[in-house]
């Protein structure tokens, strides 16, 4: 629904990593594009384009090195040490 910020921020972390606390009504709404644009890209465009360039390899390398990177690709105090 239209201006409903506190729904936004409740929604929010299911789409990306921030924390919608610190965000304004403007922020959030960016923070939803972004995510959404990366996502996109990630899950669309990246397998299309290794789909196309490498074939069935390419496309089974890439989902692997996204699916490793969404699992260890971020920073975490659990992962710290790994790098």
């Amino acid at each position: 629904e239209a201006g409903d910020v506190a729904g936004a921020r409740r929604l929010l972390p299911r789409l990306c990593g921030r924390d919608p606390e610190a965000l304004d009504a403007d922020a959030l709404a960016r923070a939803v594009v972004e995510s959404v644009a990366e996502n996109t890209s990630d899950a669309v465009v990246g397998a299309l384009v290794w789909g196309a360039v490498a074939g069935v390899p390419g496309l089974a390398g890439f989902r692997a090195v996204n699916t490793l990177d969404a699992m260890v690709g971020h920073k975490s105090p659990r992962l710290r040490r790994f790098g």
